[in-house]
């Protein structure tokens, strides 16, 4: 019978984000970010085109100027950066963030760049929803299935670049199934009908996984989502 797979609960992303304010180049920002950090916050820049009126892009000489510890949607909120500024992003020291609500085709680039240079554990899954894009709820597990499937990485590791390397960046306990941290996760199963006979197998071929189960502080709060796919195994409560 086929396992089933657990996977940490998507960390919550308190931030503090250089987007919008009154600079004339977000460069300028820098020296607010620099305080920032001083004073313990993890600050994350904008990244690419305009998204909102009379606001200006985010271009790659100001993410490299404002040196935030994350490089928030670096493919595209939802514009992207050129292609041949996607190298450079990994001269920067924050890790570089992959959205839902951004350009998949840069994403898949940035994807195969980190990969080349060993470092995919500076990569961050996330959604950059609700936005005007909409409202995504299951927005991580579609970005997890999509840059598996598409992006070449295994299952295990788009689990850790939305789970364990966020934790990591924003300093939470949560995140990473290790013994003294929080005992939050999803317990996963293959989709019934479907290809794979197990979930890992079935992130990695694009298709969503079945929710069979959340677990948060040690404790079952839920069984099967009303969302994901039916499952080819409930999970069932013993006791």
């Amino acid at each position: 019978m086929a396992p089933t797979v657990s996977l940490p609960w998507n960390v919550a992303m308190s931030r503090h984000s250089i987007r919008f304010g009154a600079f004339a180049s977000q460069a300028d920002a820098a020296p607010l970010v620099r305080a920032a950090q001083d004073a313990g916050m993890v600050v994350m820049n904008h990244t690419g085109g305009a998204s909102v009126p009379s606001s200006s892009s985010v271009t790659i000489d100001d993410v490299l100027a404002l040196g935030c510890d994350i490089i928030g949607h670096a493919n595209g909120g939802t514009t992207s950066l050129p292609d041949d500024a996607l190298p450079r992003l990994f001269e920067a020291p924050g890790v570089i963030q992959l959205v839902q609500a951004g350009n998949l085709r840069s994403s898949l680039a940035i994807l195969a760049l980190a990969r080349e240079r060993d470092a995919l554990d500076r990569i961050v899954f996330a959604t950059d929803t609700p936005t005007g894009t909409g409202v995504m709820p299951l927005g991580m597990l579609k970005t997890i299935a999509e840059l598996a499937s598409l992006g070449r990485l295994s299952a295990t590791d788009a689990i850790a670049c939305a789970t364990g390397n966020n934790a990591r960046v924003l300093r939470r306990d949560e995140g990473i199934l290790e013994v003294g941290r929080p005992a939050d996760f999803a317990l996963l199963q293959a989709p019934l009908g479907g290809v794979a006979s197990e979930p890992l197998a079935a992130i990695e071929r694009g298709d969503l996984p079945s929710v069979t189960g959340v677990v948060i502080d040690g404790a079952l709060r839920a069984l099967r989502s009303r969302n994901t796919p039916a499952p080819a195994r409930l999970a069932e409560r013993t006791r």
